[in-house]
Protein backbone atom coordinates (compact mmCIF):
# COMPACT_ATOMS: atom_id res chain seq x y z
CA UNK A 1 0.00 0.00 0.00
CA UNK A 2 0.99 3.57 -0.90
CA UNK A 3 2.38 5.82 1.95
CA UNK A 4 1.29 9.45 1.45
CA UNK A 5 4.07 11.88 1.36
CA UNK A 6 3.53 15.26 3.25
CA UNK A 7 5.42 18.51 3.07
CA UNK A 8 4.77 20.72 6.17
CA UNK A 9 6.39 24.42 5.21
CA UNK A 10 5.85 26.31 8.46
CA UNK A 11 8.86 28.85 10.48
CA UNK A 12 7.78 28.08 13.32
CA UNK A 13 9.62 24.84 14.57
CA UNK A 14 6.69 24.05 17.52
CA UNK A 15 3.81 23.57 14.42
CA UNK A 16 6.76 21.70 12.34
CA UNK A 17 6.82 18.99 15.22
CA UNK A 18 3.33 19.03 15.79
CA UNK A 19 2.03 18.03 12.43
CA UNK A 20 5.09 15.82 11.93
CA UNK A 21 3.71 14.39 15.26
CA UNK A 22 0.41 13.96 14.23
CA UNK A 23 1.05 12.62 10.47
CA UNK A 24 3.79 10.18 11.63
CA UNK A 25 1.47 8.39 13.92
CA UNK A 26 -1.28 7.86 10.84
CA UNK A 27 1.42 6.36 8.77
CA UNK A 28 2.35 9.82 7.03
CA UNK A 29 6.06 10.11 5.14
CA UNK A 30 6.35 13.39 6.37
CA UNK A 31 9.13 16.42 5.59
CA UNK A 32 9.63 19.11 7.09
CA UNK A 33 10.61 22.43 5.70
CA UNK A 34 10.92 26.13 7.24
CA UNK A 35 10.62 28.78 4.09
CA UNK A 36 8.89 28.54 0.94
CA UNK A 37 12.26 29.45 -0.69
CA UNK A 38 13.57 25.78 0.67
CA UNK A 39 10.28 24.19 -0.56
CA UNK A 40 10.55 25.52 -4.01
CA UNK A 41 13.94 24.16 -4.13
CA UNK A 42 13.12 21.04 -2.63
CA UNK A 43 10.51 20.43 -5.21
CA UNK A 44 13.06 20.73 -8.29
CA UNK A 45 13.91 17.16 -7.33
CA UNK A 46 10.92 15.96 -5.66
CA UNK A 47 7.27 15.33 -6.01
CA UNK A 48 5.23 14.71 -2.74
CA UNK A 49 1.55 13.75 -2.67
CA UNK A 50 0.42 17.23 -0.56
CA UNK A 51 1.83 20.50 0.92
CA UNK A 52 0.77 21.93 4.55
CA UNK A 53 2.06 25.49 3.62
CA UNK A 54 1.93 28.29 5.96
CA UNK A 55 0.62 32.05 4.96
CA UNK A 56 2.67 34.09 7.17
CA UNK A 57 6.97 33.41 6.91
CA UNK A 58 9.56 35.46 6.62
CA UNK A 59 11.16 36.37 2.84
CA UNK A 60 8.17 35.08 1.13
CA UNK A 61 4.98 34.05 2.98
CA UNK A 62 2.62 31.03 1.47
CA UNK A 63 0.70 33.47 -1.52
CA UNK A 64 3.92 34.12 -3.08
CA UNK A 65 5.18 30.53 -2.49
CA UNK A 66 2.29 28.94 -4.31
CA UNK A 67 2.62 30.86 -7.05
CA UNK A 68 5.70 30.52 -7.77
CA UNK A 69 5.27 26.99 -7.10
CA UNK A 70 2.09 26.74 -9.77
CA UNK A 71 4.18 28.78 -12.23
CA UNK A 72 6.93 26.26 -12.16
CA UNK A 73 4.00 23.33 -12.70
CA UNK A 74 2.54 25.14 -15.92
CA UNK A 75 5.84 25.39 -17.07
CA UNK A 76 6.99 22.35 -16.89
CA UNK A 77 3.60 21.00 -17.97
CA UNK A 78 3.17 18.72 -14.45
CA UNK A 79 0.18 18.11 -12.78
CA UNK A 80 -0.40 20.50 -9.87
CA UNK A 81 0.54 19.33 -6.25
CA UNK A 82 -2.67 19.85 -3.75
CA UNK A 83 -1.86 22.65 -1.00
CA UNK A 84 -3.54 23.22 2.22
CA UNK A 85 -3.14 26.52 3.50
CA UNK A 86 -1.84 26.74 7.45
CA UNK A 87 -2.79 30.21 9.28
CA UNK A 88 -3.41 31.31 12.66
CA UNK A 89 -5.47 34.60 10.91
CA UNK A 90 -8.89 33.97 11.11
CA UNK A 91 -9.80 37.46 8.34
CA UNK A 92 -12.13 36.58 6.08
CA UNK A 93 -9.76 37.99 2.88
CA UNK A 94 -7.16 35.93 3.86
CA UNK A 95 -9.21 33.05 3.02
CA UNK A 96 -10.58 34.58 0.39
CA UNK A 97 -7.91 35.14 -1.22
CA UNK A 98 -6.25 31.35 -0.59
CA UNK A 99 -9.40 29.76 -1.89
CA UNK A 100 -9.23 32.06 -5.13
CA UNK A 101 -5.76 30.90 -5.60
CA UNK A 102 -6.85 27.06 -5.80
CA UNK A 103 -5.81 25.77 -2.82
CA UNK A 104 -7.03 22.67 -1.48
CA UNK A 105 -8.13 23.92 2.01
CA UNK A 106 -7.14 25.83 4.67
CA UNK A 107 -6.53 24.75 8.37
CA UNK A 108 -6.56 26.90 11.46
CA UNK A 109 -3.68 27.19 13.76
CA UNK A 110 -3.22 25.84 16.30
CA UNK A 111 -3.99 22.73 14.94
CA UNK A 112 -7.10 20.13 15.91
CA UNK A 113 -5.59 16.90 15.06
CA UNK A 114 -9.11 15.01 13.88
CA UNK A 115 -9.64 18.37 11.37
CA UNK A 116 -6.42 18.48 10.41
CA UNK A 117 -6.02 14.73 9.31
CA UNK A 118 -9.52 15.01 8.48
CA UNK A 119 -9.07 17.66 5.74
CA UNK A 120 -5.83 16.32 4.71
CA UNK A 121 -7.95 12.85 3.88
CA UNK A 122 -10.36 14.75 1.79
CA UNK A 123 -7.74 16.70 -0.19
CA UNK A 124 -5.62 13.78 -1.16
CA UNK A 125 -9.00 12.12 -2.35
CA UNK A 126 -9.93 14.98 -4.58
CA UNK A 127 -5.79 14.95 -5.66
CA UNK A 128 -6.37 11.08 -6.80
CA UNK A 129 -9.89 11.68 -9.16
CA UNK A 130 -10.01 11.67 -12.24
CA UNK A 131 -11.92 14.32 -13.87
CA UNK A 132 -12.91 12.06 -16.75
CA UNK A 133 -13.69 8.78 -14.35
CA UNK A 134 -12.92 8.08 -10.83
CA UNK A 135 -11.27 4.94 -10.24
CA UNK A 136 -12.98 2.06 -8.63
CA UNK A 137 -10.65 2.44 -5.40
CA UNK A 138 -11.36 6.47 -5.11
CA UNK A 139 -14.89 5.92 -5.29
CA UNK A 140 -15.15 2.88 -2.43
CA UNK A 141 -12.98 5.33 0.18
CA UNK A 142 -15.06 8.06 -0.88
CA UNK A 143 -18.63 6.34 -0.53
CA UNK A 144 -19.60 7.82 2.58
CA UNK A 145 -18.51 11.35 2.22
CA UNK A 146 -21.71 13.12 0.74
CA UNK A 147 -21.07 15.30 -2.16
CA UNK A 148 -22.60 18.51 -2.70
CA UNK A 149 -22.56 20.57 -6.02
CA UNK A 150 -22.71 24.12 -5.01
CA UNK A 151 -23.58 26.47 -8.39
CA UNK A 152 -23.33 30.32 -7.85
CA UNK A 153 -21.46 32.63 -10.18
CA UNK A 154 -20.62 34.77 -6.96
CA UNK A 155 -17.14 33.64 -5.88
CA UNK A 156 -18.24 34.46 -2.18
CA UNK A 157 -21.07 32.86 -1.86
CA UNK A 158 -19.00 29.29 -3.22
CA UNK A 159 -16.42 30.33 -0.65
CA UNK A 160 -19.01 30.71 2.21
CA UNK A 161 -20.74 27.34 1.32
CA UNK A 162 -17.58 25.45 0.47
CA UNK A 163 -16.09 26.54 3.28
CA UNK A 164 -19.19 25.54 5.89
CA UNK A 165 -19.89 22.17 4.31
CA UNK A 166 -16.03 21.31 3.86
CA UNK A 167 -15.74 22.25 7.71
CA UNK A 168 -18.69 19.58 8.41
CA UNK A 169 -17.01 16.39 6.40
CA UNK A 170 -18.63 16.80 2.97
CA UNK A 171 -17.02 16.93 -0.23
CA UNK A 172 -17.78 19.85 -2.20
CA UNK A 173 -17.59 21.03 -6.08
CA UNK A 174 -17.91 24.62 -7.00
CA UNK A 175 -19.26 25.40 -9.94
CA UNK A 176 -20.06 28.57 -11.35
CA UNK A 177 -22.09 28.43 -14.23
CA UNK A 178 -25.15 26.49 -15.57
CA UNK A 179 -23.37 24.81 -18.04
CA UNK A 180 -20.44 23.78 -16.15
CA UNK A 181 -23.30 22.06 -14.09
CA UNK A 182 -24.51 20.13 -17.17
CA UNK A 183 -20.44 18.58 -17.83
CA UNK A 184 -20.23 17.86 -14.60
CA UNK A 185 -23.25 16.21 -14.50
CA UNK A 186 -22.10 13.96 -17.28
CA UNK A 187 -18.75 12.78 -15.02
CA UNK A 188 -20.56 11.77 -11.63
CA UNK A 189 -23.75 11.25 -9.38
CA UNK A 190 -23.47 13.70 -6.67
CA UNK A 191 -25.65 13.77 -3.64
CA UNK A 192 -27.14 17.23 -3.57
CA UNK A 193 -26.82 20.28 -5.45
CA UNK A 194 -27.41 23.79 -4.18
CA UNK A 195 -28.09 25.76 -7.23
CA UNK A 196 -28.53 29.70 -8.03
CA UNK A 197 -31.37 31.24 -9.72
CA UNK A 198 -29.88 34.37 -10.93
CA UNK A 199 -26.23 33.55 -13.14
CA UNK A 200 -25.92 34.99 -16.98
CA UNK A 201 -26.39 32.39 -19.96
CA UNK A 202 -28.41 29.99 -18.26
CA UNK A 203 -30.19 30.49 -15.40
CA UNK A 204 -30.46 28.20 -12.36
CA UNK A 205 -34.56 27.11 -14.04
CA UNK A 206 -33.23 26.10 -17.33
CA UNK A 207 -30.29 24.18 -15.84
CA UNK A 208 -32.25 22.69 -13.47
CA UNK A 209 -34.64 21.43 -16.27
CA UNK A 210 -31.21 20.50 -18.92
CA UNK A 211 -29.72 18.34 -15.97
CA UNK A 212 -32.92 16.22 -14.87
CA UNK A 213 -33.36 15.35 -19.00
CA UNK A 214 -29.87 13.85 -18.54
CA UNK A 215 -31.85 10.77 -17.42
CA UNK A 216 -33.44 9.36 -14.67
CA UNK A 217 -30.68 8.75 -12.37
CA UNK A 218 -29.95 12.25 -12.39
CA UNK A 219 -33.56 13.42 -11.76
CA UNK A 220 -32.93 11.46 -8.42
CA UNK A 221 -30.52 13.83 -7.40
CA UNK A 222 -32.36 16.89 -4.88
CA UNK A 223 -31.76 20.24 -5.82
CA UNK A 224 -31.69 23.37 -3.11
CA UNK A 225 -32.17 26.19 -4.90
CA UNK A 226 -30.41 30.05 -3.70
CA UNK A 227 -31.81 32.93 -4.58
CA UNK A 228 -31.23 36.52 -2.75
CA UNK A 229 -34.82 37.46 -4.07
CA UNK A 230 -37.05 38.32 -1.78
CA UNK A 231 -40.21 38.11 -3.93
CA UNK A 232 -42.15 34.13 -2.83
CA UNK A 233 -42.21 34.22 -6.65
CA UNK A 234 -39.24 32.08 -7.57
CA UNK A 235 -39.65 30.06 -4.30
CA UNK A 236 -42.60 28.71 -5.17
CA UNK A 237 -41.48 28.47 -9.26
CA UNK A 238 -38.58 26.39 -7.97
CA UNK A 239 -40.71 24.30 -5.83
CA UNK A 240 -43.40 23.66 -7.86
CA UNK A 241 -40.22 22.20 -10.33
CA UNK A 242 -39.64 19.83 -8.12
CA UNK A 243 -37.05 21.26 -6.20
CA UNK A 244 -36.02 19.85 -2.75
CA UNK A 245 -35.79 23.23 -1.23
CA UNK A 246 -35.17 27.00 -1.28
CA UNK A 247 -32.49 29.22 0.37
CA UNK A 248 -32.17 32.81 0.60
CA UNK A 249 -29.10 34.77 0.09
CA UNK A 250 -26.70 35.98 1.93
CA UNK A 251 -26.82 32.23 3.71
CA UNK A 252 -27.48 32.04 7.69
CA UNK A 253 -24.74 29.16 8.22
CA UNK A 254 -26.81 27.24 10.71
CA UNK A 255 -29.66 27.30 8.39
CA UNK A 256 -28.14 26.34 5.57
CA UNK A 257 -26.46 23.39 7.02
CA UNK A 258 -29.42 22.12 8.50
CA UNK A 259 -31.10 21.97 5.25
CA UNK A 260 -28.50 20.64 3.61
CA UNK A 261 -28.42 17.74 6.01
CA UNK A 262 -32.10 17.26 5.65
CA UNK A 263 -32.01 16.71 2.10
CA UNK A 264 -28.55 14.62 2.20
CA UNK A 265 -31.04 12.54 4.77
CA UNK A 266 -33.15 12.20 2.02
CA UNK A 267 -31.16 11.29 -0.38
CA UNK A 268 -29.60 8.32 1.21
CA UNK A 269 -32.96 6.92 2.58
CA UNK A 270 -33.89 7.06 -1.19
CA UNK A 271 -30.97 4.88 -2.21
CA UNK A 272 -32.15 2.58 0.56
CA UNK A 273 -35.18 1.95 -0.76
CA UNK A 274 -33.68 0.70 -3.85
Amino acid sequence: MKTDWIIVVDDDVTNLKLAGHILSAKGKKVTALKSGQTLLKYLEENRPDLILLDIKMPEIDGFETLAKLREKEKESGSKEIPVIFLTANEEEDAKSKALSMGVSDLVQKPFDSDDLLMRIEKALGQADDNPGAASAGVESTQQDIPWVVVVDDDISNLKLAGSLLSKYGMRVTAIRSGQALLEQMKEGQPDLVLLDILMPDMDGFEAYEKFRALGDEKAQIPVIFLSADESTESECRGLRMGGFDFIRKPFVPDLLLLRVQRALEFARLKRNQK
